[in-house]
């Protein structure tokens, strides 16, 4: 067998059939298999796939035991010469698959990632050349004091840059993005795939620094498309965020040295007291003023859930209620 797709599933019954679709349009080339590990979903997820796509191997775990731990289940059903980790909410946009295996075994290349645009036809960034801890505090740093919509202005006439690496040909890199991942199934039986300490975000760049170690090569193969539309209607939730900065503190205490461990929960801090007066001011003199008024709360609670004044228990039962209270009105975009 070729590829074994594993999908990790929670609450995505709205995308479930255009993703499985895309598969068996795309894939007819290949041989392959379809696992799915769900995470305890409370939609239709479930039923959806025992009733229309019977093929697909179907683990049901009865709680959510994170992303990562269950691409691992998945993996340890897998047959396949290669590992294909694709998210739930993303499309095959060609059969550019075929081409990534071909590359992948002339040569050898450890870890391959495809092209991806968002729901609106925009590139997305989804590789880069740096993978370190250093290189995340910067981006902590580079949102607290809002270098990149300084840089976007001064550069592009104020529009934000999506793309920093369009490369048109494959390109080696240090991190690939954990939305579509190719990976050679000898590389995962001898460095495993990923750290179950990563609940939610930030297990590929953990796997991807771990594979650069091991010398191994990943690549960035723009002859292979997926469109992602990026999770729910709040991709930038207190969970979401309160899950990326414990991700990014066992990234740094897992890789960085002392003061950078020290720079991390710094940058951290600015970032998020940068968020929250700018949504604050936003809130009294902006347009959208329920919008911002509920991004600024929800900023300074992760902030105050930071710092140790509320648990974590506590910010996400009252984000959740808030999300629910405020549907129509906070999308919690981290765009300041």
């Amino acid at each position: 067998m070729d590829v074994s797709i594993l999908i990790a599933t929670y609450n995505s019954e709205r995308y479930i059939v255009p993703c499985f679709d895309s598969i068996n349009k795309f894939c007819a080339g290949i041989k392959y298999e379809i696992i799915v590990v769900d995470n305890a979903s409370i939609d239709g997820t479930v039923d959806l796939i025992r009733n229309r796509y019977p093929h697909v191997q179907l683990i049901e775990n009865q709680s959510n035991v994170g992303f990562g731990a269950a691409n691992n289940q998945a993996a340890l059903m897998a047959q396949g010469e290669y590992l294909f980790l694709l998210n739930a909410d993303t499309e095959l946009l060609d059969d550019g698959i075929t081409r990534a295996l071909s590359y992948a075994r002339e040569s050898k290349a450890g870890v391959l990632g495809p092209r991806t645009f968002d729901a609106e036809g925009v590139q997305l960034r989804t590789c880069d050349k740096v993978n370190s801890v250093s290189r995340q505090i910067r981006v902590y740093l580079s949102m607290a004091f809002y270098l990149g919509h300084l840089r976007s202005f001064f550069t592009s006439g104020g529009s934000s840059v999506t793309v920093e690496t369009t490369y048109d040909q494959p390109e080696d890199v240090s991190f690939i993005v954990g939305s579509a991942m190719l990976i050679d199934r000898s590389a995962y039986e001898r460095y495993s795939l990923f750290d179950e300490e990563f609940f939610f975000t930030g297990e590929e760049r953990d796997l991807c620094l771990r594979y650069r170690k091991a010398g191994l090569n990943l690549v960035y193969f723009p002859d292979w498309s997926i469109l992602h539309y990026i999770g729910s209607q709040t991709p930038h939730s207190c969970f979401h965020i309160s899950s990326w900065i414990k991700s990014s503190l066992i990234f740094a205490r897992n890789y960085g040295a002392v003061m950078e461990r020290f720079f991390m929960r710094l940058s951290i801090f600015l970032f998020l007291a940068s968020y929250c007066g700018a949504f604050i001011v936003k809130s009294i003199i902006g347009r959208s003023k329920d919008e911002m008024r509920c991004r600024a709360r929800d900023y300074v609670r992760i902030l105050f859930w930071y710092i140790g004044l509320i648990s974590e228990q506590r910010l996400l039962a009252k984000g959740n209620q808030e999300s629910a209270n405020h549907n129509r009105t906070c999308h919690n975009s981290p765009s300041a």
